[in-house]
């Protein structure tokens, strides 16, 4: 994620600026929670746009779904914060999709075979006259 951040205050001619994010899964658990985890703390001669990037790394197995970004801007020289909330989808991967119909295909297998297992060893005896 990147995004610009207008509007902020200089104090000696030095912009502080921090950064919590926080991702709720599809379920709304919590999913990463960082405080601080931009500091940008830099002298600058203007108060042009200041670009700060996030890269969020989801788990190999993210569930497919909604997932809900919120992001919280503070600014140290002004006492002043924003927070923004976005939301983002993850859709599944061919590997899910398969693992998923065979999850489906197993459990349908094992809900038509109702009839019962015999118990134990059985003996098959050869027809009669061999």
């Amino acid at each position: 994620m990147t995004f610009d951040v207008i509007g902020f205050e200089l104090k000696n001619n030095k912009a502080w600026i921090q950064e919590d994010l926080l991702v709720r899964y599809p379920d709304e658990s919590i999913g990463l929670k960082l405080e601080n985890v931009i500091d940008f703390y830099q002298t600058l001669t203007t108060t042009e746009p200041i670009k700060l990037t996030n890269n969020i790394n989801l788990p190999q197995k993210a569930l497919p779904g909604r997932y809900t970004v919120t992001i919280t801007i503070r600014d140290k020289n002004s006492g002043k914060q924003l927070k923004e909330q976005r939301f983002f989808y993850v859709t599944a991967s061919e590997g899910q999709k398969k693992e998923e119909k065979n999850k489906d295909i197993k459990s349908e297998t094992m809900q038509k075979s109702t009839e019962p297992s015999p118990a134990g060893p059985r003996t098959i005896f050869p027809p009669a006259g061999q």
